[in-house]
């Protein structure tokens, strides 16, 4: 369904709707003086058709990696690239990266694959420049994605891989990474 947006000036905030989802984004300027948190907050009111379909997706979700889990398995024991990191993918992060997300406020990036990591690369550049004080996380998929986030990252910003979508993993991650935006 196609969403309607507004926008006012001051404060700097805009509000955007579609398909039952509401985005609110708003300045550093808008928010009340001594209030941390996200740059944008999203409220969902769910019908019954979306509650029925997540409930789907994650019994499927479930599913499919536990009969997916022998490959992952056999993927890491030929390359060890694979395993390395593996306890990223349950929002187990090693001590240096919980140490360096801990406080909250980063930008998180995720990108898929290869192709994708150079654009997020580009694009918290770009940003970056514009805000030079923003820190930012990489997630990725792939052991070649993660190859490159580690050798083109600026040294401020942190690399993991993404977490799975179980519930009780993102609810970890989120509450760690406590993120400013996403992307």
């Amino acid at each position: 369904s196609e969403g309607s947006c507004t926008s006012r000036k001051r404060p700097a905030i805009s509000i955007c709707s579609a398909g039952g989802w509401t985005c609110r984004a708003e300045t550093r300027d808008a928010r009340p003086a001594g209030r941390s948190g996200f740059l944008f907050s999203f409220s969902a009111r769910p019908d019954r058709l979306s509650v029925m379909m997540w409930w789907i997706y994650q019994v499927l979700f479930a599913v499919g990696f536990i009969l997916m889990l022998p490959h992952f398995l056999m993927r890491m024991r030929r390359r060890g690239g694979y395993a390395a990191r593996f306890g990223d993918r349950f929002a187990r992060y090693p001590p240096a990266v919980r140490a360096a997300v801990s406080g909250g406020g980063r930008v998180w990036i995720h990108a898929v694959s290869v192709g994708e990591i150079y654009v997020g690369l580009g694009f918290a550049r770009e940003l970056r420049a514009r805000r030079p004080e923003l820190r930012f996380l990489f997630t990725y998929n792939s052991p070649t994605a993660r190859g490159i986030a580690d050798a083109q990252a600026d040294p401020r910003d942190v690399t993991a891989y993404f977490p799975l979508d179980f519930p009780w993993v993102m609810r970890r991650a989120l509450n760690l990474i406590r993120p400013r935006a996403l992307f």
